[in-house]
């Protein structure tokens, strides 16, 4: 959507201002507000509010335009204590400059980490594995009261949805099965309701959602 993506800029701008600035720890406010604010609306922040996916997102495009694929996952990444160790090492540098007085930009130091490695590797590496500010918004968005959730009536099962989200946060573990959205993955970004060709992708506090966890769990038989 044009109008997110004149959030991000507006945001990613004013990131930029409160670096020059010396006012990062603002920020972390932001990032306060959006945790809290996933337990509602789910991780609004990470599509919407944080540079280090808008910066990616602009990777991401390049890439798409001129048709260059990157590498996909590897398989120790995939491994929960890999995410556990990122967040230790998220918590230890912020108590580093509690206790030092330090100004060390942190954020940008991520940005930095993870645009980098979305010029080698497809973003679900980042957005699902690596990320620490994804891995403590999973912790609230897995608690949202709105989420995007599949209409199973007129789904087709393309998996256009699954192919185009960049946290891998869309399941679809065999060809019968109807996709499922993790919601605790989910970015919020809106790009599988863009791809969808029957429209099937709804956000809002939905009965469906339960249905979709049990469907999840069951393959469906024509």
């Amino acid at each position: 959507m044009k109008w997110r993506r004149s959030i991000q800029i507006i945001f990613l701008a004013l990131f930029v201002f409160l670096i020059i600035q010396g006012k990062q720890q603002i920020w972390i406010l932001l990032f306060l507000a959006g945790l809290a604010g996933a337990l509602w609306w789910g991780r609004f922040y990470c599509a919407w509010l944080c540079p280090i996916n808008t910066t990616m997102e602009i990777v991401d495009g390049i890439y798409r335009r001129i048709g260059i694929e990157r590498l996909p996952i590897p398989d120790w990444v995939k491994n929960k204590w890999v995410r556990v160790t990122m967040v230790l090492i998220f918590i230890a540098t912020m108590l580093s400059i509690l206790l030092t007085g330090k100004k060390i930009p942190v954020l940008l130091l991520w940005i930095i980490i993870g645009t980098g490695l979305s010029l080698f590797f497809v973003p679900a590496l980042w957005h699902r594995y690596l990320c620490p500010y994804g891995a403590i918004l999973n912790l609230t968005g897995s608690q949202a009261r709105n989420s995007f959730v599949v209409d199973e009536e007129n789904c087709i099962r393309c998996k256009k949805c699954s192919l185009v989200c960049p946290a891998g946060a869309i399941i679809k573990e065999n060809p019968r099965d109807y996709p499922f959205i993790d919601k605790g993955l989910c970015l919020v970004c809106t790009q599988c309701t863009q791809v969808c060709p029957k429209d099937t992708i709804k956000y809002g506090r939905q009965q469906s959602f339960t249905r979709n966890v049990n469907s999840h769990s069951h393959s469906t038989v024509n």
